[in-house]
């Protein structure tokens, strides 16, 4: 989900509040399976990672083995390590308007994307500031936003 927030306000008793969340999606990818359970069969999956890594396998062979995607072991891993790689380009195609009325071009919007870890724990995956100036025409604000290339659970 996203939060946004901005500065320079038209006036504190304004429709639009100075802060603004957009819808969650649903991010549970595990529904049914217990915590304690997927963790567990992650436990499993990393020490026959680790063992497969010692005899030199590759990652398609180490996939194949295991019956499952070679970003999932390399997300494992991350996991393990106390990060998650982010793997490729990812693009997300969000259609969710924030109004904002402000007295000045000048105006900072800042949006900040966020996610819940395992844990159920509130992170922030990245932010993005704009002027109100650089927005420029509604009809053609598409913007390609960049996040760090690791992002801490």
């Amino acid at each position: 989900w996203f939060e946004a927030t901005s500065t320079a306000l038209l006036s504190e008793n304004c429709a639009s509040p100075a802060f603004q969340v957009s819808p969650r999606l649903q991010q549970d990818r595990h529904a049914g399976v217990a915590h304690t359970d997927r963790m567990a069969r992650e436990r499993l999956l990393l020490r026959k990672i680790e063992a497969m890594r010692r005899h030199h396998m590759s990652l398609a062979d180490m996939a194949d083995v295991l019956e499952i995607e070679p970003a999932n072991i390399l997300i494992l891993e991350g996991r393990a390590a106390g990060t998650v790689p982010v793997l490729g380009e990812h693009t997300m195609k969000w259609n969710y308007a924030f109004e904002f009325v402000v007295h000045t071009a000048e105006a900072v919007v800042t949006l900040q994307l966020k996610s819940l870890t395992e844990d159920a724990k509130t992170t922030v995956l990245g932010t993005y500031s704009i002027t109100a100036a650089d927005l420029g025409d509604p009809e053609d604000s598409i913007r390609t936003i960049v996040l760090d290339d690791k992002i801490r659970v």
